[in-house]
């Protein structure tokens, strides 16, 4: 900016004004529309437990009508590769 003429610079710095003036108000209603939105947004809690963990759990629930406590079911094994 300092390179040019004084009468190119003061066209060049009215035009990044003006430009940035609009650019804050076209995006000031999608702001708020976005605003909005995420208001009404409901809220999911996050889960606690991995999906490991969540496996082994439901494994052991459904083996456990077989007589012995689900404590005691021994856990599923899990193939890495697979």
């Amino acid at each position: 900016m300092s390179a040019l003429p004084a009468p190119m610079r003061d066209i060049v710095e009215h035009a990044y004004g003006v430009a940035t003036a609009e650019l804050f108000l076209v995006a000031t209603p999608f702001a708020a529309l976005a605003l909005i939105a995420v208001l009404f947004i409901k809220e999911k809690p996050l889960k606690t437990t991995s999906g490991m963990e969540r496996l082994s759990e439901e494994s052991a629930d459904a083996a456990a009508p077989s007589g012995r406590p689900a404590a005691e079911e021994p856990l599923p094994r899990v193939d890495a590769g697979a």
